[in-house]
């Protein structure tokens, strides 16, 4: 069982669906379950997707407010009813009441992915290391963080990068002017993405800022946000009337919720990225596999997939005056790093595709599953 915060299609949760999709189903029996609701209108949708792969889904449906135990016991009843054998969280919450449920359930083995570099407690973390049975960094820069912030032992931590599906990639065309009509963009521009979350560790009002500047020295330049606004409607409305305040809302669409986030990406021109803090975002090694230049924050892993100069360029987080200057020094270049990253393309997607990351997720399940049982074993032959 995977244990998420929601079914949405933020980082950790879209990575829970390309790894459980291409588990080996003879092998595993998979269910995924969440915390809570995303109150999203996709939420639907996103748990039919997991189910037309054989996945099942599962909620615990957890309210806002003091539900800590009930939803502990709740969980842990689930775990007894499907015979879960190995638990793997995501983030925070589910950390939390995963392996408090997985300790009254006596779960096998409990695995945990670190997916950030903020939002964790070193205090807890003290706790809940004893009973996690292993933790999965998705960048070298979080287990750095994992072994000096929080303190969790370095022979208990795999980095396994997250691989994106490949499906179809090399040989996906897209119509770009249609595409680009399809989000209203009509007349000829250069298209900037980015794909996020309107929340503020994605750093956006840095990213309007920046845009601004761009757009009085490149006219023709255009913004696609691609991300949910519902999960802080306020940070989300703050953004989107400075837009409008900026007078830019004829240079910059809000996209929304999309599911044919390659397609934009390839109809683009430069991948952006504003986040003030990040584990390993997904979408930066989609925009590589794209053939985009990438200008991002340095954040997370971004020094793990960007060669300065080379595919892009890292700027400090919370400066928008780098960001734009950084912007426009790869739009003065753009023919020549953008063919120098369509000649890493091939390299990124061997790299990262997510049929490496899921052999990797699926021996280390076993590899400690098969060790936890020659353990119980051994107790019982020394009882005797």
């Amino acid at each position: 069982m995977h244990l998420i915060n929601s079914f949405s299609f933020a980082g950790a949760e879209k990575l829970t669906l390309d790894i459980t999709k291409n588990m080996d189903k003879e092998i595993f029996e998979i269910f995924v379950c969440s915390i809570g609701e995303s109150k999203d209108k996709n939420e639907l949708e996103i748990r039919n997707l997991f189910k037309s792969h054989g996945i099942q889904t599962l909620s615990l449906q957890k309210r806002m407010g003091n539900e800590r135990l009930k939803t502990m016991i709740r969980l842990r009843n689930l775990l007894l009813e499907h015979n879960i054998d190995i638990l793997h969280t995501h983030c925070p919450s589910p950390d939390l009441y995963g392996k408090i449920a997985g300790l009254l359930s006596n779960i096998k083995v409990v695995v945990s992915t670190i997916h950030n570099t903020e939002g964790y407690s070193p205090l807890i973390e003290n706790v809940l290391k004893r009973i996690t049975t292993h933790y999965i960094a998705i960048s070298g820069n979080v287990k750095n963080y994992a072994t000096k912030k929080l303190k969790l032992p370095s022979l208990k931590i795999s980095v396994i990068y997250n691989g994106i599906d490949m499906a179809n990639l090399r040989e996906l065309i897209v119509d770009r002017p249609s595409k680009l009509a399809q989000l209203d963009i009509k007349s000829p521009k250069i298209v900037l993405t980015c794909v996020g979350r309107i929340v503020q560790q994605k750093g956006y009002e840095f990213l309007i800022r920046a845009f601004n500047q761009v757009l009085k020295k490149v006219p023709n330049v255009h913004l696609i946000i691609v991300g949910s606004d519902q999960l802080d409607p306020v940070y989300a409305q703050k953004i989107k009337q400075m837009v409008v305040e900026d007078g830019l809302d004829k240079n910059i669409t809000f996209a929304g919720v999309r599911n044919d986030v390659k397609e934009i990406l390839l109809a683009s021109d430069i991948f952006v990225s504003s986040s003030i803090y990040e584990g390993f975002a997904l979408v930066t090694i989609e925009a590589l596999a794209t053939g985009l230049p990438i200008v991002a924050t340095d954040v997370g892993s971004i020094r793990e997939l960007v060669e300065e100069g080379v595919n892009g360029y890292i700027v400090e987080a919370a400066n928008d005056g780098q960001l734009a200057e950084r912007i426009i020094q790869v739009i003065n270049n753009m023919d020549v790093m953008k063919q120098t990253v369509i000649s890493m393309k091939e390299a990124v997607i061997r790299k990262f595709s997510i049929t490496n990351t899921v052999a990797l997720y699926e021996k280390l399940y076993l590899d400690h599953y098969y060790a936890k049982k020659l353990d119980m074993k051994s107790e019982v032959t020394l009882s005797k």
